[in-house]
């Protein structure tokens, strides 16, 4: 469903974005302005003015659906208000454009609002610095030349980002002309390379937070080595440098990157595009454009990266601007940043200019974060207090929207739960023991005694497995103290906390890790017959296991009732039936890891196409907000209901069920008929068609049977085919070849109407992807895929939340962990209302 948007709203579209900069200069703080304007260090009146929501916001179109309207004003109200909101909109329903227009017209109003306050607050002060004998053009005067200076330094830096916005117009333009445009760029797989081997061994040691604080303050604040040395002498007991606070700004966060591009792409269409400064932010392996830094390896890019910043003079890092031409901070830092902040580019984009100017994306990005208006950045990078403690990243009164938010709890329990593997346990024990051989005679004899203590807490793990190895497919699950009485003696000396502060300063899982690749690569190198994605494959299995055992160390450090110790043992596929014995961290509680967001953010705002039960966010993440602070707002579809046909389809046309539980997905017979059902689907359905299965095993188990059945050729003759690559970066290749086949069309020698796309529920293709008009004319579902319910950690966690529900006394607190089994699946949430309530469904036995 596409509209034209060459008419726009012209309401709101003057945004003093630059004079809001000018204002912040460094800090963006009240008393930061009072330094610029020359008065005293006074914090102005708290602003007892609140912002009423616009009559209209801009949007790229002439007039907003209702429902768009209604979401705008609501996402508004709540920022203005302080406010969490619970946003519910469906997919199609223009989310992304009412959540930007939204929150970029608060920020623009709000900006304004602090200006005025800011400059009536000044007026008072000159009022009670002059003297009652001065007449009161000598105030006015004074306000005025500051003022005016003031928006000297507002056109000085618009007119500086205006000029790159045309140097890149002019060259884009020369490009076009010569047939060739700026080629976007991904960063390019790691790949083995022979390493100097006159690196010197010292790299492999423990790091020593004493003696390389300054390497510590140049990964935070991009200062040279040389420049932070001098400032030791200066004042060898001074801190580290404030991370200084910036103005107030949007923080965009969802699911990949993808999706963010997809947000960059739609913040493109609006009026805001011109004024707005946006910075993407990624991780190092997204980022880097060094290529010797990259072929370190997965593992190492962050270690290697550091290295080359304490490196000498002349040493470090060829993308980082050394300390006689300024950092980050000279000129050709800023011309990066002024770069980024000048036009919307996402992280291919971003790729490209850093090979361009020759200048480093993840740190110029991080330059340009006090700047910005608008942030966006992947769940992993916000979600996590390390990662944003990396970036100097501070939620303190800033506005959060996390975008496809449905998922939200999930992914908090994910990213704070750990595997662990007894075959990975021994390598680790192994690994650590080869390190010590090699370094015993170098190592400070505290590094010595905490490895000691890190190989008994191995032993204890591995003890732990090997007592459920004999045991056929069981599972065992327990609480944090009893995996370590089970551990077996001695470890009543060890100090768990000590043994996670060990691993953090010393960084010594990187660097057993890198000396483990080295080592690995010196018997590779003797190979003749691996290729080169075998290389990476096997470096990378062999290196994460030191990295995987911090991870599950500091999640064993978290209250004892949030979260519980699974031990397994089931048949390995890869293994001719050997038991796999695995030790995971299953964390319960997501709020203690999202309790510090939701005191330092301003306002929160999630966002998704369907967000019930949306009790579930307000018990676990948000128990401690007052009711009065949260806001939910819920809208149906914008396109008409009779524009919309659901069937479900329980009969084959031969009349056989079409039940597609885990044991029947190798009934050939069963996929023959589903194949029969998708041909007829295909026969009366134009354009593109797009099936979501069960999972990448049931999809291959498809295209077998279906390649023997000569249905796949079939099928093919039909539509163009497409399968959903494992492989994350070959997805949108699949999309523009699909949408491209679509395009197309029948013709007199392509007999074909369009394409078929067979996707995995969850996988890439299943959320955030849009497949508007012709790109999908119709959905096909087979099957639903939830949880086995009698997985031990799903029981457990359906026994947390109904203890939680109980606890805060909630109606039918008692059957919160069913529930929680009936919406597990976050794609299916809305299904039980959508099956028995929505009157245009239509059930075909």
């Amino acid at each position: 469903m596409s509209r034209k948007h060459e008419t726009r709203n012209t309401k709101h579209e003057t945004h003093p974005f630059c004079l809001a900069k000018a204002l912040a200069n460094d800090t963006g703080g009240p008393s930061d302005f009072y330094r610029m304007m020359g008065a005293p260090t006074v914090e102005p009146k708290e602003l007892q003015l609140a912002l009423p929501p616009p009559e209209s916001f801009s949007f790229p179109y002439a007039t907003p659906y209702g429902i768009q309207s209604d979401l705008m004003h609501h996402v508004y109200k709540a920022i203005e208000g302080k406010s969490v909101a619970i946003v519910q909109s469906p997919t199609g329903t223009g989310k992304s454009l009412s959540l930007l227009c939204s929150t970029l017209t608060w920020l623009a109003d709000d900006l304004r609002r602090t200006t005025t306050a800011s400059l009536e607050a000044y007026r008072e002060e000159l009022a009670l610095k002059t003297k009652s004998t001065d007449p009161p053009w000598v105030a006015e005067r004074m306000f005025e030349r500051k003022k005016m200076e003031l928006e000297a330094a507002r056109q000085e830096t618009d007119e500086r980002l205006q000029q790159v916005r045309r140097q890149e117009e002019e060259r884009k333009q020369t490009l076009r002309a010569q047939g060739r445009d700026r080629k976007r760029m991904r960063p390019t797989i790691f790949e083995h390379a022979d390493r100097d081997n006159t690196d010197e061994e010292d790299r492999f040691l423990p790091h020593d937070p004493s003696a390389n604080r300054l390497q510590t303050n140049a990964e935070g604040l991009n200062l040279s080595p040389d420049v932070l040395a001098l400032m030791a002498q200066i004042n060898p007991s001074a801190p580290p440098p404030a991370v200084l606070p910036t103005q107030t700004k949007i923080f965009f966060t969802s699911r990949t990157h993808s999706q963010l591009s997809q947000i960059l792409s739609e913040l493109r269409k609006t009026s805001f595009a011109e004024t707005t400064r946006a910075v993407a932010l990624g991780s190092r392996k997204t980022l880097c454009v060094n290529d010797e830094v990259r072929k370190s390896g997965e593992t190492g890019i962050d270690e290697r990266c550091l290295d080359l910043q304490s490196a000498g003079k002349g040493k470090g890092c060829k993308y980082l601007p050394g300390r006689d031409e300024g950092g980050m901070e000279g000129t050709k830092g800023r011309e990066f940043t002024d770069k980024v902040l000048a036009t919307i580019q996402d992280i291919e984009d971003l790729v490209v200019l850093g090979k361009e100017t020759h200048i480093c994306p993840y740190y110029g990005t991080r330059a340009a974060i006090p700047e910005a208006d608008i942030v966006t950045l992947p769940y992993n990078l916000i979600l996590q207090r390390s990662a944003r403690e990396a970036l100097s990243i501070s939620l303190k009164d800033q506005v959060l929207l996390i975008d496809e938010a449905h998922n939200l709890i999930d992914t908090i329990l994910s990213i704070h739960s750990q595997s662990l593997s007894l075959p990975g346990l021994i390598q680790a024990r192994d690994q650590l023991r080869t390190y010590l051989i090699k370094f015993k005679n170098r190592l400070k004899g505290r590094n010595a005694v905490m490895l000691k203590q890190v190989l008994l807490i191995l032993a204890g793990l591995i003890t732990v497995c090997e007592s459920i190895e004999q045991a056929k497919d069981s599972s065992k699950l327990m609480k944090v103290g009893e995996l370590v009485q089970g551990m077996g003696k001695g470890l009543d000396q060890v100090n768990l906390y000590e043994i996670v502060g060990y691993f953090k300063e010393s960084k010594i899982a990187v660097k057993v890790s890198s000396y483990t690749e080295k080592l690995i690569e010196e018997e590779l190198a003797k190979a003749t017959t691996t290729t080169s994605q075998t290389r990476a494959t096997t470096r990378h299995a062999a290196i994460s296991y030191m990295h995987q055992l911090e991870s599950f160390l500091l999640s064993l450090s978290n209250a004892d009732a949030d979260g519980r110790v699974l031990l397994s043992s089931t048949s390995s596929p890869s293994s001719s039936g050997k038991q796999l014995v695995t030790l995971k961290y299953v964390l319960l509680n997501p709020m203690d890891h999202f309790s510090d967001i939701v005191a330092d953010a301003r306002s929160i705002v999630l966002a998704g196409g369907t967000m019930e039960p949306v009790n579930d966010f307000k018990l676990q993440l948000f128990p401690q907000v007052e009711p009065s602070r949260l806001a939910n707002f819920s809208c149906g579809h914008v396109i008409p209901k009779e524009n919309l046909k659901t069937i479900i389809l329980t009969k084959s046309p031969k009349g056989k069920d079409l039940e597609f539980k885990f044991e029947t997905q190798n009934d050939t017979n069963l996929l023959d008929e589903l194949g029969a059902v998708l041909s007829n689907v295909c026969n009366l359905v134009p354009d593109g068609v797009v099936v979501f299965l069960p999972s990448y095993r049931f999809l291959e188990k498809l295209k077998t049977t279906w390649e023997k059945s000569g249905l796949l050729a079939k099928l093919g003759m039909k539509k163009s085919l497409f399968y959903e690559p494992q492989a994350g970066g070959s997805v949108e290749t699949v999309l523009e070849e699909y949408s491209t086949a679509i395009n197309l069309g029948s013709s007199a020698t392509n007999k074909k109407s369009g394409a078929l796309l067979l996707a995995v529920v969850g996988a890439k293709l299943s959320e955030g992807i849009n497949f508007s008009d012709k790109l999908a004319r119709a959905v096909v579902m087979v099957g639903l895929p939830f949880p086995n319910l009698t997985s031990c950690e799903l029981k457990e966690r359906m026994k947390y939340v109904t203890d939680v529900a109980i606890a805060n006394k909630q109606p039918q607190g008692d059957k919160a962990g069913r529930e929680l089994y009936m919406v597990s699946h976050p794609h299916f949430k809305e299904l039980p209302d959508l099956t028995y309530l929505t009157p245009n469904i239509t059930h075909i036995s």
